[in-house]
């Protein structure tokens, strides 16, 4: 019980810290016991992740209810099996899309706004900037709204976010306790409905088929290729807000700081599209912000010569896999030049999943990243605040950049 609690706080705490001592004593795959999941084992060799992802009795989604609070019981990432690939095929034609255009007119018009707030001279962090602005694109992209209804979901979603800052909360469930609205589970559940109510009214009046994600699901739904509920909608939608913001955000604010870290921003490589795209590959694989995904043997198994028993869980572990000696030279060093060259092994590089649970939006997350690194580069010279590296720290269920990525906008140079 002890090695469990002490592996528990270890784990949350810093989980790269935790695994960087494993790699250090070239252990990529492991078992530990941890809260919830006695005997998980880790596993960072990409052919034993190969195998366990092809393993008809690991299965995905149910390993991942701790988010329920956030997502609802049948939100694209907890449900499984048909369900599962019935609603993913339905999300992805408006998010799996190479040249996404509404994505992009969207995202430069936020930029833009947000920029605007920027004074040269100032502090800021990365991290928020980024999310003030796929926030603001990803409501656009869900639900078409007007200006008003825009800035009124907006504040909804930021308040309701503010209350869930601190993972803890995610993590230990008798803290999750309706003590009042003044109590930080009482707040979560009341931000939580005030969205959700939002998101409810406008189920009538959005047209089946319109423009909007939230009007392509429902047109989905009367052509009789998607079963889903009212109520499942709506839960969709949150996960949409959720996950469809955090994630190219968050990545966009990792590739700015491993750039000045390395004191590569300026460098005039990143003129070319192909090496923007590189060091987004590079950083996420060095940063992975979804550090491992999750399945739960259905049925006694083995992965390599490991026996999984039903219920125990196995983590195919993206941090492990994308840092192995034996896949990457000085996997510690941030070099773009490695994905000029040829691609890594799938299972030595899956920062957004692996398998049939990859993420349905990865192509517009990319996308955006990249839009974002380019807007960012137009706004001048930048200069990291602090000279040791960027360390990371968790923020809800991913890792981002500690404090955000601290940053300032240097003024423009006289003539």
């Amino acid at each position: 019980m002890f090695d469990t609690i002490r592996n528990g706080i270890a784990w949350y705490q810093d989980p790269y810290g935790f695994l960087d001592q494993r790699i250090e004593q070239k252990h990529y795959d492991f078992r530990v016991d941890l809260p919830g999941s006695d005997g998980a084992m880790f596993v960072g060799t990409p052919d034993l992740i190969a195998e366990a992802v092809r393993n008809k009795h690991l299965i995905g989604g149910a390993g991942l209810r701790f988010v329920q609070p956030f997502t609802g019981p049948r939100a694209l990432i907890v449900i499984a099996g048909a369900d599962h690939q019935q609603r993913r095929r339905a999300v992805q034609k408006m998010f799996y899309q190479a040249h996404n255009q509404r994505m992009q007119a969207l995202t430069d018009k936020h930029f833009a706004a947000a920029a605007r707030e920027l004074q040269p001279g100032r502090d800021f962090s990365l991290l928020p900037f980024y999310e003030q602005v796929t926030l603001r694109t990803i409501i656009d992209y869900v639900f078409d709204p007007d200006e008003a209804e825009h800035s009124q979901l907006y504040a909804l979603m930021h308040q309701w976010m503010k209350s869930f800052e601190s993972p803890i909360w995610l993590f230990l469930k008798p803290l999750q306790r309706d003590l009042g609205s003044f109590s930080p589970w009482g707040r979560f559940l009341r931000g939580r409905q005030a969205v959700s109510d939002w998101i409810a009214s406008r189920l009538d009046s959005t047209p089946a088929g319109s423009a909007s994600v939230l009007g392509q699901l429902i047109g989905e739904r009367q052509s009789g290729a998607l079963e889903i509920s009212d109520e499942d909608l709506v839960w969709q939608c949150i996960e949409l807000l959720l996950f469809g913001h955090d994630t190219a955000a968050c990545g966009a604010a990792w590739v700015a700081m491993h750039l000045l870290d390395n004191d590569m921003m300026a460098s005039p490589e990143l003129e070319s599209r192909a090496y923007r795209e590189a060091c987004i590959k590079e950083a996420l694989r060095i940063t992975p912000m979804v550090i491992h995904v999750t399945r739960i043997a259905t049925a006694d198994t083995t992965v390599g010569n490991e026996t999984i028993l039903k219920g125990q869980k196995v983590f195919p572990c993206a941090y492990l896999a994308q840092r192995h000696h034996e896949h990457y030279d000085h996997p510690d060093k941030f070099d773009p030049g490695r994905f000029l060259q040829d691609a890594p092994d799938k299972y030595a590089n899956f920062p957004f999943g692996a398998g049939n649970r990859l993420c349905a939006g990865m192509p517009f997350a990319n996308a955006q990243m990249e839009l974002l690194l380019r807007r960012t580069l137009e706004l001048g010279s930048i200069e990291k605040l602090g000279t040791g590296r960027t360390t990371a720290e968790r923020k809800f269920i991913i890792m981002a950049p500690e404090d955000g990525g601290c940053v300032r906008l240097k003024p423009a140079s006289g003539p």
